[in-house]
């Protein structure tokens, strides 16, 4: 289910991050072993794209495809669907991975059937379907913190210092992938304490389990020692940043919104009656949960986090579950049991559906796919078009150029030294494209600018996210700008143009898509 959502929407649209993943894994093999960014970090999956990477260029050479790493840059440029989607399956292979380690931690704390529990909710949990099909950091975070905690319980079980010191190194290699993986330590902390050795134990697992969580991080992420500078001007920027400034949202929005979109209704449900359980048994492996979970509760409260900065709630959550259920399933009266049984075999399976549900609607066309066709096939060539360019109206359709004139742009960019083609060459139009107004086989790229000037463009394409409301709500909140022409343009293409084609994005992927005929 993982690597179908995954490949959904291939080769046309990414998730808006995905690229610094990817295109930095790929300056790894060009030499560049410094990826230059700080800001998640990000280095540890970076790291691993490259090295799934290369493992493709072996595959690619001896099947003839390429001949040259220069051959295999151009080849990312003309085929990125499957560079996305093999950096795409190591998230899932993480998926899969906090699935396997929340059993451990459940069975390690409440028994098999905790265990067994807690995997189907990780394995079902919207947030951890969804983050484990992009090809970026966060599911890496959650699964190898969940790894750090299932060692942590385990050496509450069995306090040799190998398990702490394990535990601490894989905390290490978790924060390497994002930094906000570090808010497990306290539980994992909490599993030091709560064992039984003397005092002097207790403080040399720490020192050790720290000692090897910095290793871990430096083995990981080497650059931030090496490249220091950077590494303190990207955390200022982090800090400066407007979506950095803490508003406090209403209890309604954070159960009624923040919460539902990471777990879905009906895991949510068994979540709650898992915290019900562990207020009834107010045992150690609970207080690990509670460690484990209450940092990111807090950060919930005290600024709303869309659901995948909310995973590493998933597995602590999903443990609380699996002790429900263990609860339910020692009940002396079978009624009670086979009542308990249906309702959670229920909830599974609605969050099954569920899932399956967005998978089959991932895979239907998505709105700027279906625009880019009509556009290309109903726009003479050489017709100049303008797209928005900035966010909130990130949402333009892709408009691609057609094989042969992306092979000519590569070569063009090989002819004037400019190295490969960024990015945008797959994007109708974007202010860091480096060539301004481009021809391709169908249609000529303008900038927003450019409507205001004669002869004007004869089209324009306005887009509509659905969680448009959602931006100017958070642009009023910071007293930040949504974007430059966020307002002035779609009311100037509205005043000016007359609507002659919208692709509405009800039911499937993508905004609505509306084209214009400018006057």
């Amino acid at each position: 289910m993982r690597l179908a959502l995954a490949a959904a929407q291939l080769p046309y649209h990414y998730q808006a991050d995905e690229f610094q993943v990817v295109e930095r894994a790929l300056r790894v093999g060009a030499g560049e072993l410094n990826p230059g960014l700080f800001t998640w970090p990000g280095t540890l999956v970076i790291y691993l794209n490259f090295l799934v990477f290369a493992c493709y260029f072996v595959v690619a050479k001896v099947a003839g495809v390429v001949n040259t790493a220069a051959a295999f840059a151009d080849h990312y440029w003309l085929e990125p669907g499957l560079f996305y989607f093999l950096g795409r399956a190591i998230s899932s292979a993480f998926g899969v991975l906090a699935v396997f380690m929340t059993w451990r931690w459940a069975r390690e704390s409440f028994g098999t059937v905790a265990g067994f529990t807690a995997a189907a909710f990780v394995a079902l949990a919207p947030a951890a379907v969804k983050a484990s099909a992009i090809a970026l950091p966060d599911m890496a975070a959650v699964a190898l913190g969940t790894a750090s905690l299932a060692y942590g319980v385990r050496f509450v079980r069995e306090p040799k210092l190998r398990n702490f010191v394990i535990s601490g190194f894989i905390l290490g290699l978790a924060a390497a992938a994002k930094y906000h993986a570090l808010l497990y330590a306290p539980a994992l902390i909490s599993c030091a304490l709560l064992t039984g050795d003397a005092g002097a134990k207790k403080v040399k697992a720490l020192v050790a389990g720290a000692a090897a969580a910095g290793a871990a991080f430096l083995l990981a992420c080497p650059f931030a020692v090496l490249d220091a500078p950077t590494l303190v001007s990207d955390l200022a920027l982090m800090a400066r940043r407007p979506g950095m400034v803490r508003w406090l949202p209403s209890p309604a929005y954070v159960f009624g919104t923040t919460l539902p979109l990471t777990f879905g209704w009906p895991l949510l449900a068994l979540a709650i009656a898992g915290v019900v359980s562990l207020v009834r048994r107010r045992d150690r492996f609970s207080l690990v949960i509670a460690f484990a979970a209450a940092p990111f509760i807090i950060a919930t409260l005290i600024r709303p986090l869309p659901p995948r900065h909310l995973l590493p709630l998933v597995a602590p959550l999903a443990v609380a579950a699996g002790a429900a259920v263990a609860d339910a399933a020692s009940l002396k009266k079978q009624t009670y049991k086979t009542i308990a049984t249906v309702i959670v075999a229920g909830f599974f399976g609605i969050a099954l559906a569920l899932d399956i549900g967005h998978v089959a609607w991932a895979w239907r066309e998505d709105t700027r796919t279906a625009a880019a066709k009509w556009v290309t096939a109903g726009i003479p060539p050489g017709t100049a078009v303008v797209v928005e360019t900035l966010p909130p109206d990130v949402e333009s359709p892709p408009l691609w150029p057609s094989k042969p004139a992306l092979a000519r742009l590569v070569r063009y960019y090989r002819v004037a030294g400019g190295g490969s083609p960024g990015r945008y060459a797959y994007q109708l139009k974007n202010p860091g494209y480096p060539f301004g107004h481009e021809t391709y086989d169908t249609f000529l790229v303008a900038e927003l600018g450019d409507l205001t000037k004669t002869p004007r463009p004869a089209y324009a394409i306005l887009t509509i996210p659905d969680d448009r409301d959602f931006y100017a709500e958070q642009a009023k909140a910071y007293g930040a700008p949504l974007a430059p022409w966020a307002d002035e343009y779609p009311a100037f293409v509205r005043r000016e143009g007359r609507l002659v084609k919208r692709f509405r994005g009800a039911g499937r992927p993508g905004p609505t898509v509306d084209i214009y005929r400018l006057n």
